[in-house]
């Protein structure tokens, strides 16, 4: 049932909304120029939405239902299922190089953020349109990220609107002030089995808990 020419192993991606949907994407392929973002319905059938562009990374849902789409050569692509419109934001000012996305979220402040293999990207609404701000290591400034290859992404428990958590393929796990842009090192050194954190998640307790290359490991913010 693909559009030709695409094969079952140009699907990259399947998930469910918060509306019960589910939608998929399709890489990119040269002999059409595009990808695709497809919509399925519940008795069988399926819409197809391409878009110019090769993607980065997974999409995430905003808290209006919208679907964002990194694209590798510095874009982001946001799609209204109810308009079945993109539009497109353009970063390249912040990272020039071809990126490829390693995690991507919705914050509490309603701010995109966007983890690199080169740093730290925060979008911010501005009406119909995204300001953009990077984040990056500084050698001079020992209250910048530790490493700049994003990996995971997640909002403090107890603060949210406040503070990042950012875990990083070299520098352990940061802890961004989205404030004051003052980063908060936790490595090895301070007890962390591994300084390559894949993916952070909390729990009701309010512990983090931590995929490392030694393991997983759980982390109390407080103490």
């Amino acid at each position: 049932l693909l559009p030709s020419p695409y094969k079952r192993q140009d699907f990259n991606e399947l998930r469910q909304l918060s509306d019960g949907t589910y939608w998929a994407l399709m890489g990119y392929v040269p002999e059409r120029g595009n990808s695709l973002l497809i919509e399925f319905n519940e008795d069988g059938t399926y819409q197809n939405y391409p878009f110019k562009g090769e993607f980065g990374g997974k999409i995430i849902e905003d808290h209006q239902g919208n679907i964002w789409i990194p694209l590798k050569y510095q874009e982001v692509l946001r799609f209204s299922p109810k308009g079945k419109t993109f539009q497109k934001f353009n970063h390249q000012h912040i990272f020039p190089n071809k990126l490829d996305v390693f995690a991507m979220m919705e914050d509490a402040n309603h701010h995109i953020w966007i983890g690199t293999a080169r740093g730290l990207i925060q979008a911010i609404p501005n009406g119909d349109s995204l300001d953009f701000k990077g984040f990056e290591n500084e050698p001079s400034n020992a209250r910048s990220l530790r490493n700049n290859f994003i990996l995971s992404l997640l909002d403090d428990p107890e603060n949210p609107t406040q503070f990042l958590w950012i875990g990083t393929k070299g520098g352990g796990l940061n802890l961004l002030n989205k404030s004051t842009g003052e980063v908060t090192h936790f490595t090895t050194e301070d007890g962390l089995p591994n300084n390559v954190v894949y993916g952070v998640l909390d729990d009701e307790e309010g512990n983090l808990w931590l995929s490392t290359n030694r393991g997983i490991s759980k982390f109390n913010p407080k103490e």
